[in-house]
């Protein structure tokens, strides 16, 4: 092969030279196109985390019932339903711990007659500014824009020390909130909705839905006296700035077990072959209509809503009674449910019967 004459082989080098040249600009070129797509690959990988923060922040409070203490992520501009925040917010001064006073705030209250129970004149209790230790007890996410918490206050003297002896009882409050651009802000309260309980406590509390726009507080509470023991119950309904009595103490659970050292073993010979009976079964009692001589009786409040759209009470009682005097008085099995339906601002029976003695 002739050797290539030296003008032709400097062409020839400068050619493979630029070509070289080129091909490494645009491997260069194409590196900082593929690292500017995986940059931007990554970005738009991560951009949803924002959103799914996002939607997180209605959990603590999307719940039918809200519960007070659930962690919430909203924003501090947009605080969830948290007990202590909401507290705050109505009282400013008020926090949890135990130092004294902690939780003492000044409100007033409706006057109490001698038995303990509000005084309700013509018109608009007297009202009275009281000292109270206050906690809250429940929070209901009511809709979209509203909520409620509930309150129960202990009256405290001027040295501090609560009023929780036995026949003592606690104030219900309820603090009405509207959720705006500033978030939850107080709109309605009612710092003594109603008294009840006893030692210094509501009782038990828990929450319903008993309609499309509306909830129920069930509060539970009793005592003994004696050897007899009871509870009751008192059911308020609940709506945005609204908090009516729908029950007052109906009586869910008594027994007087302690009373009499015999009714324990009477009562173990009810004829356990009574409870295929009807749920509404009526129990007699003594001839006299005085209460029985034993009895046992638990029950089981639940609320809901009928098919009519119409919010009921039910109350499934077991347990067991004796009735009828001598040595050998007859004794029979409890399981009986009473129903209860909303008629006029107040749950009324339609069916069944209340066996727990009055006492």
């Amino acid at each position: 092969m002739p050797a290539c004459p030296p003008a032709r082989r400097l062409a020839s080098l400068a050619l493979l030279g630029a070509m070289s040249v080129l091909l490494s600009a645009c491997e260069r070129h194409g590196a900082h196109d593929a690292g500017t797509a995986t940059a931007s690959g990554a970005a738009s990988v991560s951009a949803p985390a924002p959103a799914a923060a996002s939607a997180t922040r209605p959990a603590s409070t999307a719940s039918d019932v809200s519960a007070a203490s659930s962690a919430s992520s909203a924003s501090a501009s947009t605080p969830g339903l948290k007990r202590a925040d909401l507290m705050r917010a109505v009282f400013p001064h008020w926090h949890e711990g135990n130092d004294p006073g902690a939780r003492d705030v000044e409100v007033e209250l409706p006057e109490r007659d001698d038995s303990g129970r509000i005084r309700r004149p013509a018109g608009a209790a007297r009202t009275a500014v009281t000292r109270i230790e206050i906690a809250p007890r429940e929070v209901i996410r009511l809709d979209d824009t509203h909520a409620v918490m509930l309150t129960e206050g202990v009256s405290v003297d001027d040295g501090g020390v609560r009023d929780d002896s036995y026949a003592s009882g606690a104030w219900l409050g309820a603090y009405f909130f509207r959720h705006d651009a500033a978030g939850w802000v107080l709109e309605q309260r009612m710092d003594g909705v109603d008294y009840l309980g006893v030692a210094g406590t509501l009782g038990d509390t828990s929450v319903a839905r008993i309609g499309a726009d509306e909830f129920g507080l069930i509060v539970t509470g009793g005592g003994c006296w004696q050897g007899i023991c009871g509870t009751w119950a008192s059911v308020y309904g609940i709506k945005p700035g609204h908090v009516a009595t729908y029950a007052s103490t109906i009586p869910t659970d008594g027994n007087n077990l302690g009373a009499s050292g015999d009714c324990d073993a009477a009562l173990k010979a009810a004829d356990t072959a009574h409870g295929a009976a009807s749920e509404t079964d009526v129990v007699a009692t003594t001839d006299a209509g005085g209460p029985p001589s034993c009895f046992d009786i638990n029950g089981k409040l639940s609320l809901a809503t009928a098919a009519d759209g119409t919010s009921e009470m039910r109350i499934h009682f077991d347990g067991a009674q004796t009735s009828g005097s001598g040595d050998e008085p007859a004794v029979r099995a409890i399981h009986q449910t009473a129903v209860y339906r909303l008629r006029d601002g107040k749950y009324v029976l339609v069916a069944g019967h209340d066996p727990v003695p009055a006492f």
